[in-house]
């Protein structure tokens, strides 16, 4: 295991200490464990296609209003009319 050296404004320090009292446990666990878990969410995932299908969905945000039937083309046609 490598050793490393941060450094943490003093606020941050005594929260990391309290959760780290609180969890009976070091702070230098709890930054490993963050370390594994940042690690492990940020990791690229081989491609097994290339497909949208494959693409995990994300939040983003809460619905603003219902969407009507026409909303959608609207949108698309951006209000022009074709004959």
């Amino acid at each position: 295991m490598t050793t490393i050296t941060i450094e943490l404004e003093d606020p941050l320090m005594n929260s990391l200490e309290r959760l780290a009292r609180e969890q009976q446990r070091t702070p230098a666990e709890l930054l490993h464990d963050l370390a594994a878990d940042y690690e492990k969410s940020h990791r690229t995932q081989p491609r097994k296609t290339h497909s949208v299908l494959d693409i995990r969905p994300r939040s983003v945000g809460c619905v603003l209003k219902p969407l009507k039937p026409d909303d959608l083309l609207e949108e698309m046609l951006d209000g022009r009319h074709f004959v």
